[in-house]
């Protein structure tokens, strides 16, 4: 029989939650509504399109990328806010969202919009705590379906937002459906500032679970600090009582390097030939996460469907599938992640992402203008995402937060973090380039990565399942 699962376990589950679900409703809270927030800001006021002119390409995608930008340095600040501690570190990141979705929703010109959102990429960038506080409360037995909560609610929080902005019901264009002027009305202003405003909910939440249930330091942090009765009076609130000892001793074991050589720099760890492969092969699974395309195609998702289906809300609402099959997928991987462990479904799930992207690569190139290029383009597209939220989308995380021994995790997670991001803002802004002079440049590009991908997992990346953290390798 499963052993029950806590009220104050429950609480901390749901922090972590609520930090992964600000990630999700804050990543994609301008996709859709984009040009509704363009017409409303007056971004192309005069110009011949209402959406669609020079200053509204540069500023919706300086909008677009301060998030990635936030979201870098925020990762940047994991190391730091490491030392403070996870409930510190959660109180800020929901601090940051809040501030951030306010100004945002507030904005009045494209400077509070800026800023506004870079405020919540940061705290994007630091909610990658959320799975290192997970692993850090749960029973080492379940960490890898615990540890798969965040990026479930991540893409749950996706779901949400793009459902929230499909509310528009339709899409803004410079005539209306009675061949008048398009305008604005007061339920599209309120959809596109309240979707930059929704994580200030699941914050205040999450700040009062902080603040006036979950008032401890994780276990892991405990024992690292040598109060051991206080820590295994943690854990029989959190667990059942026969497995305090148990669960007690597991967490012991991973402390117990940290306990001698507590914190080592992230400098000093790279140099030690211990620590250095666990660190770099996380690090090129961090930056492959995004150099395989993950973020050009939720980016440019709209365009695809639109070559094929012309520019409607039909094909806005066909996008939205992307975010669909990404959750129920998600829901899957938590289900099998403990049974199959991480490197197979991280070897597994890419072989199908690089089966699909064989027919986004390659479609066009073979059938010129044919009429069913777009649709094996489409299904080419469905398919990588569903093999990369059963592999890297979120197994990833899980890895990163598996793989580096404590002593030195909270440098090492901060590095592989920011390097996820910046992949991800060097990605994206190349593939603006690029797609505007080769689209089948691009989707060859992203085959190539899906194929070196597939090669570096199977070749380089340990099994992490059933290892104690930073064992991996050894």
């Amino acid at each position: 029989m499963a052993p029950k699962i806590s009220p104050l376990l429950l609480s901390g589950v749901a922090i972590a939650s609520l930090a992964a679900l600000n990630f999700g409703l804050s990543s994609v809270s301008f996709n859709i509504s984009k040009e509704f927030a363009i017409v409303d800001l007056g971004w192309c006021l005069n110009e011949s399109s209402l959406y669609d002119c020079d200053k509204s390409q540069l500023y919706a995608g300086l909008a677009n990328g301060s998030t990635f930008i936030g979201a870098a340095i925020g990762s940047l600040l994991i190391g730091f806010f490491g030392k403070l501690g996870r409930r510190i570190s959660l109180m800020v990141i929901n601090w940051l969202f809040i501030v951030g979705s306010i100004i945002a929703m507030a904005s009045v010109n494209f400077g509070m919009l800026f800023v506004g959102r870079l405020i919540s990429g940061m705290g994007i960038g630091l909610s990658a705590i959320a799975p290192v506080f997970l692993v850090e409360i749960c029973n080492p037995d379940t960490r890898g379906a615990f540890a798969v909560i965040y990026p479930l609610f991540i893409t749950f929080g996706q779901l949400l937002s793009t459902g929230w902005q499909l509310l528009h019901m339709r899409i803004v264009d410079n005539l209306d459906e009675f061949g008048k002027p398009f305008t604005l009305n007061t339920m599209d202003k309120f959809i596109w500032r309240t979707a930059q405003g929704l994580p200030i909910i699941c914050s205040v939440i999450c700040l009062i679970l902080v603040h006036f249930v979950f008032k401890f330091d994780t276990p892991c942090e405990l024992i690292a600090a040598g109060k051991t009765e206080e820590a295994r009076d943690l854990i029989s609130k959190l667990h059942d009582l026969t497995l305090v000892d148990k669960i007690y001793n597991e967490f012991d074991r991973d402390q117990e390097v940290a306990k001698t050589t507590p914190n080592i720099p992230f400098l000093k760890a790279i140099k030690n030939r211990k620590y250095r492969k666990p660190i770099v092969h996380s690090f090129v699974l961090a930056a492959l996460q995004q150099l395989t395309g993950i973020t050009i195609l939720t980016s440019n998702v709209a365009e695809l469907f639109a070559n094929f289906m012309g520019r409607t809300y039909k094909s806005t609402v066909m996008c939205s599938l992307i975010n669909i099959i990404n959750f129920i997928c998600t829901i899957v991987l938590s289900l099998i992640i403990n049974k199959y462990g991480r490197k197979t479904l991280l070897t597994y799930g890419m072989a199908v992402s690089t089966m699909f992207c064989t027919l986004a690569a390659f479609s066009k190139p073979i059938g010129k203008q044919a009429s069913w290029v777009g649709v094996t383009t489409a299904v080419g597209s469905f398919g990588f995402v569903l093999g990369f939220a059963l592999s890297m989308g979120g197994v990833t995380w899980v890895y990163l937060s598996e793989v580096y021994a404590n002593e030195y995790k909270n440098g090492a997670y901060s590095i592989a973090v920011f390097i996820n991001w910046l992949c991800a803002s060097i990605s994206l802004i190349v593939s603006e380039f690029l797609i505007s002079y080769s689209e089948v440049l691009v989707n060859i590009i992203l085959f190539g990565f899906c194929i070196f991908n597939l090669f570096y997992v199977i070749f380089f990346i340990k099994e992490t399942k059933g290892v104690p953290p930073g064992k991996a390798y050894d």
